[in-house]
């Protein structure tokens, strides 16, 4: 498995509010944008996946499920799961491979489905000093990861059971607590928080496995702003205080009533960006848990298994590794990848696949690591390979991606034929479309009171003890070949925050004009930032509260390391208390494993905010090689 599984879980303290029908719409969008979702339904004293419309048509192949499972196992005094019944029960939808169900069980006759709920002893599971119920459900966990699949949503029992406690605590990494503004709601969902959030009692029970937990306002009537502010209000004081409200998702008529999957029957309406959040929250923590090796461009089928088990690796040509780097990309964008794939005896570069619940798009790569630009005759011979393959993927198109670039008549030829052409530049431009954040970027110094009244700046170089104009410099330095990170001490109300939106809105500017050579500026705020956040939610949340985009961390930092970001992150301070020396570290620590590669990354800090000078270097450096300057002042 190339990549890891995430179990999460959809949890609600009361029925009513949407959970479900959350879950569902989450999990359709992530099979939307090309992952395998499998959801597991633990609902079993109100079970209705397998009701909603979009999944009828699953529901006449459904021969049992959770329920059925659980009394088997009972049968068997608890001994060993029936993983032949288990895989029996798997329900793959008919119009989206991508999406695979364990039910709670067959709800075709409603009667036999409560008689068989209510036969099972539950206290032989989860009674005192009871281990039966945990193994029973482990080894389904296990059973579930046989498919690979890159998700996994648990939709939960509402309120306090034995289950619930299963899929919030135990089963997954993620758990989403679903609830409205309502008392009851707000009362009962303060208790599961607290526990969620007691880190002794945690650190035990999971054995130091992490879990995160994110809050999800459901089913928000839209209209009495008024009081819809004031009962959110009183979830932010009196409940939970500091606690952010993630995702929140307005009432919707159409959705209470129909029952409706927004990302499989209305993917271009606006309500399916609640549902791109979620997931984009899932897909970053997802690559936190990815193994380190599989987050960066690997050799994938060039040789196979069993030679590659036969000798060592030989090196990869600069034409191989162009391919497996194409094909990262293309995988960034949410295409599955075959790299050297044999297709009716044309050998392909990369094969690429996008899965959408509408239908499945193919597509052959030719990759030419040219030192001069790529001719007719290449595109000649990408049309024959194109028309050979079709004969096995009726539909399938063709793109051409060059390192330099294609003559006229290439590219006019191509487009003629209907063939793609592209440069990996192009290709690597293409993953995220900025234009959104770049207009937001231009705001924060474009017409305001700081632009009218802004000052230049001069900064005193480390070991130079010379004061140089401060945009001079970071032109000159952020232009420099290869990465940096470059560090910018000065005290309260010196203008780093101020210099900092001067800094982004030029570069915006320069973006502008050249989108291929400039440097995309990224500026976050980091007293926004929640304490101890990860790398990926930081990204995430920042593009998401500042353009309301979804953007993919693990796409966003391979531009970063491309050389294609100047990565702004301002007011370090900010985010802990000086007194706090282990949080401040480790939020170091997290900020900077954004270094590397050809990024260009500057973050700004008070100098008071350090005791002295040597922890001012000694955080700074934080065992990392490649940091040049430690620190500049104001």
């Amino acid at each position: 498995m190339s990549n890891a599984t995430l179990f999460s879980t959809f949890y609600s303290f009361k029925g009513g509010v949407g959970r479900s029908l959350t879950l569902v719409n989450t999990a359709v969008e992530l099979t939307r944008q090309g992952h395998s979702v499998f959801i597991w339904d633990m609902d079993i004293e109100a079970p209705g996946i397998q009701h909603i419309p979009y999944f009828e048509k699953m529901a006449e192949d459904i021969k049992g499920g959770v329920v059925d499972i659980a009394a088997d196992f009972l049968e068997n005094e608890c001994r060993e799961m029936n993983e032949d019944k288990f895989h029996d029960f798997i329900v793959t939808h008919p119009d989206n491979a991508n999406l695979r169900l364990l039910p709670a069980g067959n709800l075709a006759d409603d009667s036999e489905y409560a008689h068989k709920l209510a036969s099972i002893q539950w206290d032989h599971l989860f009674g005192e000093d009871k281990t039966g119920g945990v193994r029973l459900f482990e080894s389904m966990k296990q059973a579930i990861l046989s498919y690979h699949p890159d998700f996994v949503l648990i939709d939960s029992q509402k309120g306090f059971t034995d289950i619930g406690g299963l899929c919030c605590f135990t089963l997954p990494e993620v758990v989403f607590l679903v609830f409205n503004y309502g008392s009851q709601n707000m009362k009962g969902m303060k208790g599961i928080h607290n526990a969620l959030a007691n880190t002794d009692w945690l650190k035990q029970l999971r054995e130091d496995r992490p879990l995160k937990t994110y809050l999800i306002a459901s089913m928000i009537p839209t209209g009495r702003p008024d009081l819809r502010k004031y009962r959110k209000a009183q979830w932010q004081e009196n409940h939970t205080p500091g606690l952010m409200v993630h995702v929140e998702i307005p009432f919707n008529v159409e959705m209470a009533f129909n029952e409706t999957v927004w990302p499989a029957e209305y993917p271009d309406d606006d309500f399916c960006q609640h549902y791109e959040k979620i997931a984009g929250l899932l897909q970053a923590e997802r690559y936190q848990i990815t193994p380190l090796e599989n987050k960066t461009p690997l050799e994938e089928k060039v040789i196979s298994k069993k030679e590659r088990s036969e000798r060592e690796p030989r090196p990869l040509s600069p034409a191989e590794q162009f391919e497996l780097d194409t094909a990262h990309l293309f995988r960034l964008m949410g295409y599955e990848t075959e790299v050297n794939k044999s297709i009716t005896g044309s050998q392909i570069d990369i094969f690429l696949s996008l899965k959408t619940p509408i239908e499945t798009q193919d597509y052959i790569v030719e990759c030419k690591y040219w030192e001069k630009n790529v001719d007719k005759k290449v595109v000649d011979e990408v049309e024959n390979n194109m028309k050979s393959v079709q004969k096995q993927y009726p539909g399938c198109r063709a793109i051409i991606v060059a390192k330099k670039g294609f003559t006229r008549d290439a590219k006019n030829y191509a487009e003629s034929m209907h063939i793609t052409t592209k440069t990996y530049e192009e290709l690597l431009n293409g993953i995220i479309n900025f234009e959104r954040y770049i207009s937001y970027v231009k705001t924060l110094y474009a017409g305001t009171p700081l632009e009218k009244n802004y000052i230049p700046l001069d900064v005193v170089v480390e070991n130079t003890g010379k004061a140089v104009p401060l945009l001079e410099y970071m032109n000159r330095w952020s232009t420099e070949p290869g990465g940096g990170f470059f560090t910018l001490l000065g005290d309260f109300g010196t203008g780093k925050t101020s210099f900092t939106k001067r800094l982004a809105h030029d570069y915006a500017l320069l973006y502008e004009k050249d989108k291929a050579g400039g440097r995309i500026p990224v500026l976050i705020n980091l007293k926004d930032v929640s304490k101890a956040l990860s790398l990926e939610n930081i990204i995430y949340e920042h593009f998401s509260r500042t353009a309301n985009m979804n953007v993919a961390p693990e796409a966003f930092l391979h531009l970063l390391k491309e050389g294609k970001i100047l990565l702004i992150f301002d007011g370090f301070d900010e985010m802990v208390t000086q007194s706090n020396a282990a949080l401040t570290m480790k939020n170091f620590l997290e900020l900077n494993r954004a270094y590397g590669g050809k990024g260009k990354i500057l973050l700004t800090c008070r100098t008071h905010y350090f005791k002295d000078r040597v922890e001012t270097e000694d955080t700074l450096k934080a065992k990392k090689k490649g940091m040049t300057e430690p620190a500049t002042e104001l």
